[in-house]
């Protein structure tokens, strides 16, 4: 029978859950928006908008139509009724954000170390990749690393990686989290409240999802085509944009997942669910969301607005309360328009395909910029700063994929994500030891050095090492173990430059007389070879 390894050849097609679920209250027939084009930033310049204006008799049919539905308040107490108007009379205020963002703790004296132990103080080995596990301690000269098997024995750390457990399943009646995450749930705890108490992130933070790769059988294995790893376990994930820290992270155990929060209603979309659970603890201080349409609403945008949160990113232009006059507007590649309802504003633009943008401080200025092949190309502002502050989560999943701890094959999906979060932990403090000045400019890869040679040095001269063999029922000579150093015989009263026989050499029916000898065995000796095997040998 396949192990879990090969499984995913014989696996059912409706084991596979497509990461566009069909919502109940947000229903998508197609998808529309474009997130692709981004292009590099090097020089903007604003000029004069080309803005495609929304006749005051569009504006007001729609007006009479939203004005017919029925009111009610939805997300955190805010109403649900939009009344979209030019965009033209858009206030367009962002958020102040006046936090004191980096390391939560006093970083003087921080060293590769401590920066990890303050997220994940247990010493580990695993943190430079090879192919295998036995890749670590191959006696292949080419392979070889010494480093490993002189810290710690492989028989070791394979009985280590077999028996390592995070809960008591005697406890599992005790247990109140998701029924899925049992295994691991304590480590997901931990990390989080890890990652929150120790950094705030700057202003700008994104929220995407992320795939630890796995084929095995899992009923809430999900299948993400546009990823790397395409097929495995689903995180949802909170990053800081310009250095990929992951802030906060939820993992999606399918639709049956349940998030509770004292802003949530019956009537909230269960994307909308997910980004408050991971904003939560956030809202209020200023910073600006970046999502893609995956997420993105305009009731879920006047919510974050309320708290004191700007959001901005695609949107989806079939969603609901989406602007009819913006949705249904026809225009030629480069135009673009646009309306708002008070604090959100929803605008499209035509590249190769059409993109809708939501935003809660963007108008429709239009700005210059300048892409690799040293062209100029115009676009919205919104749609600039979205590709420059949407790549929080890709560039963590960057950074890790040359060190993918995960990929080492096993048959426990938790251990998986166990070592996907292990690597998450040393990518964190990583960032944190970087905000110190004076280590903006280590690399992933000295890090990841420093922190295996500083925690075995911490903590290796503590780690009991095996003795082989039938232990020695005498002492070994002391010429075996004491320090010896070769030296001239002492002058006599009757030669200035005396000469002994050599031990070894006379052992083996050789006459060599030598000049040097081991005062402290009182042996003369060659000084070449039989010098080092008198004191290496057992029998020389």
């Amino acid at each position: 029978m396949a192990g879990p390894s090969t499984s995913c050849a014989f696996m059912e097609l409706e084991e596979i859950q497509v990461l566009n679920e069909v919502l109940e209250d947000e229903s998508v027939s197609e998808y529309t928006s474009d997130d692709d084009g981004v292009f590099d930033n090097d020089y903007t310049q604003f000029v004069t908008p080309g803005t495609h204006v929304i006749s005051d008799s569009e504006s007001d049919n729609d007006s009479e139509e939203i004005q017919e539905e029925i009111v009610h308040v939805g997300l955190g107490g805010v109403s649900s009724k939009f009344v979209w108007e030019n965009i033209d009379s858009f206030p367009a205020s962002r958020e102040t954000f006046c936090n004191v963002y980096g390391p939560q703790f006093d970083t003087a004296g921080l060293d590769v170390v401590s920066s990890f132990e303050n997220i994940f103080d247990v010493p580990l080995v695993q943190l430079i990749v090879e192919p295998t596990l036995k890749s670590y301690y191959a006696k292949n000269r080419l392979l070889s690393t010494p480093f490993f098997p002189e810290t710690l024995p492989l028989e070791r750390l394979e009985v280590i990686n077999k028996f390592m457990h995070f809960v008591d399943n005697s406890k599992e009646h005790e247990y109140q989290g998701p029924p899925k995450l049992f295994k691991i749930y304590p480590v997901i705890q931990h990390l989080n409240n890890k990652f929150q108490n120790l950094y705030l992130p700057s202003q700008n933070i994104s929220i995407d999802e992320s795939l630890t790769l796995w084929k095995g059988r899992l009923s809430f294995k999900q299948y993400i085509p546009l990823k790397a790893a395409q097929l495995g376990i689903k995180t949802f994930e909170l990053c800081e944009s310009s250095s990929g820290y992951v802030w906060s992270f939820l993992v999606y155990t399918g639709k049956d997942m349940e998030l509770t929060n004292q802003f949530v209603t019956a009537e909230t979309s269960k994307t909308a669910v997910i980004v408050v659970k991971l904003l939560e603890p956030l809202l209020g201080r200023g910073h600006t969301v970046w999502m893609d349409n995956f997420y993105n609403s305009p009731h879920l945008a006047r919510f974050l607005k309320s708290k004191k949160t700007d959001c901005v990113g695609t949107l989806r232009p079939n969603w609901k309360n989406v602007p009819p006059a913006v949705k249904n507007m026809k225009l030629k590649k480069g135009e673009h328009c646009g309306q708002h309802s008070g604090d959100v504003a929803v605008l499209a633009w035509q590249d190769k395909r059409r993109v809708t943008m939501i935003s809660t401080y963007h108008k429709h200025d239009i700005c210059v910029t300048i892409n690799t092949a040293k062209q100029e190309q115009t676009k919205p502002v919104v749609v600039r700063d979205y590709n420059k502050h949407m790549l929080g989560v890709d560039m963590k999943d960057q950074m890790l994929q040359p060190y993918l701890l995960e990929r080492k094959r096993g048959t426990k999906w938790y251990m998986t994500l166990f070592k996907r979060l292990l690597n998450v932990a040393i990518h964190n403090a990583m960032v944190m030891y970087r905000c110190v000045p004076n280590n903006k400019n280590i690399d992933t890869l000295r890090f990841r050095i420093s922190l295996a040679q500083g925690l075995v040095e911490k903590h290796g001269p503590g780690v009991p090492r095996p003795v082989f063999g039938r232990p020695s029922l005498e002492p070994p000579p002391k010429r075996l173990s004491e320090r010896h150093f070769p030296d001239r015989i002492p002058p006599t009263a009757k030669k200035a430059r005396p000469q002994r026989k050599c031990v070894l050499c006379t052992k083996h029916g050789k006459r060599r007389d030598s000049k040097y000898w081991c005062s402290k065995c009182g042996a003369a000796l060659c000084i070449e070879g039989c010098f080092k095997n008198y004191h290496t040998k057992l029998n020389f």
